[in-house]
């Protein structure tokens, strides 16, 4: 073999060689390319999860549907995005500052009463979004809202930030002095006349028998209620009812129509 086609023949197979290293780069490259845009794929539909939530409201609102809210949304943001509550029902019992969870479904029960309300639910802004908690205040205020306002006010700052107390307002089932906790919900009782009062239970003056009439109370919790009386003095508020052991926020929803303090 002469030195031209030596020469040529290496030639060849540098070419050759570069060829093939030249297709595996390339090979690796898109391979890579390839899972990096799954992991991003995947990181996207992880952050999407987070950052959203799928609920289901159904019942007296006027769109019914499946919504996808922002995680941390509340359930006034639902019942607004829902075009509010109809006429059917009013929202006395709803937690309306409750933070939603994903895959939740939300019923608006039909009632008795009709609303008096556009269908949408207000927002009254006191404090900063960002640092401020979400307070409910229901019932016989001037301006029922959501109040978003400062954690260290009281039940009385919220209270004037609606605007005040109508006249029919039962003042006296209020602890205005009551700390805030973020979701809770105040609602303001009306005034009742002498014969709705004569026909609930004065948490004041009933014997443990009486109040063992009560939905949920028995013996020991009737006893706790009038140990409390005898040590504390009078009830100044319903809400004063959850300083008895045993009794909690649901507990007390269930009797609050059937108990009066005077």
């Amino acid at each position: 073999m002469n030195s031209k086609l030596k020469i040529r023949l290496i030639i060849s197979l540098a070419i050759l060689t570069l060829s093939f290293t030249i297709v595996i780069v390339n090979d690796r490259t898109s391979n890579n390319q390839l899972d990096n845009g799954n992991t991003n794929q995947s990181h996207t539909e992880e952050e999407y999860e987070e950052k959203y939530i799928f609920v289901d409201i159904s019942g007296e609102v006027k769109n019914p549907d499946v919504y996808e809210l922002i995680n941390g949304s509340r359930v006034y943001n639902l019942i607004n995005m829902a075009g509010g509550i109809t006429e059917k029902t009013i929202l006395k019992g709803v937690d309306l500052a409750r933070k939603l969870t994903d895959a939740e479904k939300i019923v608006i029960p039909k009632h008795d009463l009709k609303s008096d309300s556009s269908g949408l639910i207000n927002e009254i802004i006191i404090d900063d979004t960002e640092t401020g908690i979400h307070i409910s205040v229901q019932g016989a205020v001037l301006n029922p809202a959501i109040v978003i306002i400062d954690p260290q006010k009281r039940v009385i700052d919220v209270i004037e930030a609606t605007g005040g107390l109508l006249e029919q307002a039962d003042e006296l089932s209020i602890n205005m002095a009551q700390r805030l906790e973020d979701g809770m919900t105040i609602y303001v009782p009306f005034e009742l006349s002498e014969e709705e009062k004569s026909s609930r239970i004065n948490i004041n003056m009933a014997s443990k028998d009486e109040l063992m009439t009560l939905e949920g109370i028995g013996e020991v919790i009737a006893e706790n209620i009038v140990i409390y009386r005898h040590e504390n003095g009078y009830f100044d508020s319903v809400e004063e009812l959850l300083d008895i052991s045993g009794i909690g926020e649901k507990k007390l929803d269930a009797i609050r129509e059937k108990i009066v303090i005077y």
